[in-house]
């Protein structure tokens, strides 16, 4: 990213100098604009704010001091540098108690100015890394439906989950660029929490018409990198936090869904919404149709202790007719698809929260932990534990 740069200074010739003897290109910056005195500098960070100011103390007017504390106020302000001449350099130190990042005497040397510069980008970048792994970690949990704080994010924020059924080498291509704001200020947030599945959260700050065609643009991109051979499924937009493990569960009942249609059919669409799903299936015979309410009643109660009979119920079918036609279209068996249900949250939440093995258990549909741990060493050929450690040395590479 550029980072936008605001010189403020009543002596044009130290203007024009800051200017021209700066490399600001090579340290990512761009110098958007200049001001003579404090009252200019305010009217133009007001119409752009920028990231980095550089003042003057001494001017007409508005000088550095007042400036600093007018824009002290703000909820969101600008990284200062002072600019001071060895006659001000008390009236400097008072601007210290605005929060000023460092300052400067005048004559400015290029090469301490550029020095300084470096020093504050790389503490931007050290706090966008903390902002983005706190973040990641909020939303993950907010998807997940655990314990959340809803206050660090604008009450106007729009939210989107989508599925990816990947493997191993997917994940290089996802990560590339995570968490990086596009201009339209779009941000992604990828999770791969199994050898065959992928998360990708799309995040955007504020409420806007096109976040639901710049989400499946990126969705077609990541799906171009990955191959036709992979199935991308995206839930619907929601614009609260606690709507995202909507977004999510839905997302994972569009994959469900998509296992009752032929690989002729899944080629189809490279994104998956449930939207597609429904035309798709509408098209087919009643059994798939019955098929599909079956899994996404399935992906729905996969929590509870729930049993064939009730889905078959809930589809009006009989219990044997039901677990014939799944086996049949699907290739698995009614218990299969729920302990891949089962299991596949039981990794999600493993690889991203601190919940105990048995609290885990327990949100995933297993009252019983020593009978889950068994099923998930069969499923995963390695314990619950075994799989969050090697999980943890994998997010450190």
């Amino acid at each position: 990213m550029k980072y936008k740069v605001l010189i403020v200074d009543d002596e044009p010739l130290i203007l024009k100098s800051l200017q021209t003897s700066i490399h600001w290109s090579g340290m990512d910056c761009e110098v958007i604009g200049t001001a003579e005195d404090g009252e200019e500098a305010l009217e133009l960070m007001q119409s752009e704010l920028p990231d980095i100011l550089l003042t003057d103390i001494s001017m007409p007017g508005m000088n550095g001091i007042e400036l600093l504390e007018q824009i002290s106020r703000w909820p969101e302000r600008p990284e200062v540098i002072i600019l001071s001449g060895y006659s001000d350099f008390e009236y400097a130190r008072k601007g210290l108690q605005y929060r000023v990042f460092d300052y400067i005497l005048k004559p400015i040397d290029p090469l301490e100015l550029e020095k300084c510069i470096h020093s504050m980008i790389a503490w931007f970048q050290e706090k966008e890394q903390v902002r983005h792994s706190t973040m990641k970690q909020q939303l993950y949990d907010a998807m997940m439906g655990s314990g959340f704080d809803s206050s660090k994010f604008h009450s106007t924020a729009m939210y989107r989950a989508a599925v990816i059924l990947a493997d191993d080498s997917s994940g290089l291509h996802l990560v590339q660029g995570e968490g990086m704001a596009t201009p339209e200020g779009l941000r992604r947030f990828v999770y791969a929490t199994s050898k065959r599945y992928a998360v990708v959260v799309f995040y955007i700050e504020s409420e806007k018409a096109g976040f639901a065609e710049w989400t499946a643009a990126e969705l077609q991109y990541l799906g171009s990198l990955l191959g036709d051979d992979k199935l991308i499924a995206a839930g619907s937009v929601v614009s609260g936090l606690a709507e995202l493990a909507e977004s999510y569960e839905e997302a994972v009942g569009i994959l469900d869904l998509l296992q009752t249609l032929n690989s002729a059919e899944t080629s189809q669409h490279r994104v998956w919404t449930m939207q597609e799903v429904d035309q798709s299936l509408s098209s087919r015979k009643t059994p798939a149709k019955q098929i599909g309410a079956a899994l996404a009643y399935m992906n729905e109660h996969y929590r509870e202790d729930l049993a064939i009979d009730q889905v078959a119920k809930h589809v009006a079918m009989s219990t044997s007719h039901l677990s014939a036609l799944l086996k049949q279209m699907t290739g698995s068996t009614f218990l299969e698809h729920m302990t891949e249900m089962r299991i596949h949250q039981a990794c999600m939440l493993l690889s991203g929260t601190n919940m105990k093995t048995y609290e885990i258990a327990n949100q995933v549909g297993y009252t019983d932990q020593r009978y889950f741990s068994q099923v998930f060493k069969r499923k995963m050929n390695m314990t619950p534990s075994e799989y969050r450690a090697g999980f943890s040395r994998n997010a450190d590479v």
